[in-house]
């Protein structure tokens, strides 16, 4: 009987290590194929998932600038900065400041007042970004809606007439930058060339702390006509605190 007891522990105790062993083999190959998985990702994905990954967090803090040179036919220069926290980034509540700055043309034809805003803006969910009355000269000023997150980023996979990308690792983390150059086609049987160069830096954790976009195209007046002149739109976020 003795015999049959220690016959049949010793069963159960070689069962159950096969167990623990056969588990511990499976959480390795699980985590081995996550590995595997992470670095099989394309740049691309990468850099889109941190975006996907910015839109689904609770807060966050931003810094936002756009530059535009020329901004139309009136202002030859004009640079927009944001900053501030998204106390609540799945209702759009934000709290920070805003400057606005605007630059007229040289061409007495065109010229316009320079413009140089700076204050508090606020906004509630569902309503748009205000700067209040004290800060632009007694009237109540809507900037409308503020950008919170950079474009998607470029695929290989779209038709480009040029297209390249590059990672460097850097302090804070990856950074991915991509060069398109596209041919659009307007209606009327003109064509040209935009430039576009993003820049993007995700962290050791995923997160999108850093983009940047550069546009180049020629500059289309008011009446809809394609100038000579290019036109350079540079927009600028950073992400800090992301929650």
């Amino acid at each position: 009987m003795k015999n049959t007891m220690i016959l049949f522990l010793s069963a159960f105790l070689m069962a159950g290590c096969a167990a623990d062993s056969s588990q511990t083999l499976d959480k390795k190959d699980e985590d081995t194929q996550i590995v595997q998985t992470e670095l099989e990702k394309t740049p691309e994905v990468i850099v889109q998932d941190s975006i996907e990954k910015l839109k689904e967090a609770e807060s966050f803090d931003m810094d936002f600038v756009e530059e535009d040179t020329p901004m139309n036919e009136f202002y030859k220069y004009s640079k927009t900065t944001i900053s501030g926290t998204w106390t609540d980034v799945q209702n759009e509540v934000f709290e920070g400041n805003y400057g606005d700055v605007k630059v007229d043309n040289d061409d007495p034809d065109t010229k316009r007042n320079e413009m140089d805003m700076e204050g508090p803006i606020t906004k509630k969910a569902g309503e748009d970004a205000i700067l209040p009355a004290e800060y632009n000269g007694g009237y109540e000023y809507s900037i409308g809606a503020i950008l919170m997150f950079p474009e998607p980023c470029p695929s290989q996979g779209d038709s480009f007439d040029e297209y390249s990308e590059s990672t460097e690792e850097v302090e804070s983390g990856t950074q991915y930058t991509f060069h398109v150059v596209d041919t659009t086609f307007e209606g009327n049987g003109i064509s040209y060339q935009e430039t576009n160069d993003f820049v993007y830096i995700v962290d050791h954790d995923g997160n999108l702390i850093y983009a940047k976009k550069t546009w180049i195209r020629p500059f289309e007046t008011n009446d809809g006509v394609i100038t000579d002149q290019m036109r350079t739109v540079v927009t600028e976020f950073k992400y800090k605190n992301i929650q």
